[in-house]
């Protein structure tokens, strides 16, 4: 810090109280770049799908399943198909089709009617998916984190009758060491486009915390399992939470972004 040996300190008590103010300085500057590395060590979460035979024997299937990162004011939930960015001190939030490279940005709180295709809007209309959670009052360890179970089923109606029904296992940490409000921010954004309805996101709010795995109830095999491989701290890539260049924007999401 050779500019602060330059400084003029005409100040009775010559060099004692240059020492003093020195040595604060020296702390102040030493608690802001603390600050400074702390806010570009960003939260980093990857997640793996495995496939589980009959024998029990466990491969990976995709690698990631899914990634997200957690910033100050910016998150990223990225899958192989799509991705979806949250910027929570502009109020935006965009999906990304990461195979056709096209991007839908909307403001924040979401409106689906405004970023839905009318093919969406009618099939999710005519065919709404619903579903209850139940509290397992089980816990599992998974990275060294305690995560409560919860019980997942879901279905689709349409003219009083039920089918697609699924059953699964939601495992989800209590206290991840950082912020998880961005997080809970996304996710509920998340369900919104993907048109559950009302009562069956009011049952979702009853999962707590942050997923961390997620497994089928399936009695025949193989059966599945995504489980999180990673969590930690790190400098993000640059550019990670803006929407790459060679994208195009387009008006609404429509079937194939969400297949």
């Amino acid at each position: 810090m050779e500019w602060l040996r330059n400084i003029p300190l005409r100040i009775k008590g010559g060099s004692n109280m240059k020492k003093m103010i020195l040595g604060f300085l020296s702390i102040f500057i030493c608690v802001a770049c603390a600050t400074q590395q702390e806010s570009v060590s960003d939260v980093y979460i990857r997640h793996v799908f495995y496939k589980i035979a009959g024998t029990g024997e466990r491969t990976v299937d995709v690698d990631p399943s899914s990634e997200m990162w957690i910033g100050a004011d910016k998150i990223r939930y990225s899958t192989p198909g799509w991705t979806l960015i949250l910027h929570r001190n502009e109020q935006k939030i965009f999906f990304l089709n990461m195979k056709e490279k096209t991007y839908v940005e909307a403001s924040l709180p979401l409106d689906t009617a405004h970023i839905l295709s009318d093919d969406i809007i009618r099939t999710m209309g005519k065919y709404p998916t619903t579903g209850e959670v139940t509290d397992l009052g089980k816990t599992r360890e998974i990275l060294g984190k305690t995560c409560d179970g919860y019980r997942i089923r879901s279905w689709v109606e349409s003219s009083g009758k039920s089918f697609q029904e699924k059953e699964y296992i939601v495992w989800a940490m209590r206290d991840g060491g950082f912020d998880m409000s961005l997080h809970d921010q996304l996710l509920r954004n998340l369900r919104k486009i993907y048109s559950r309805t009302d009562q069956f996101q009011e049952e979702l709010s009853k999962i707590r915390g942050f997923q961390l795995g997620l497994e089928s109830t399936e009695t025949r095999y193989p059966r599945w399992e995504e489980l999180a491989v990673e969590l930690t701290r790190k400098r993000p890539p640059a550019g990670i939470y803006d929407v790459p260049k060679d994208f195009t924007k387009k008006k609404t999401i429509d079937l194939d972004d969400l297949s």
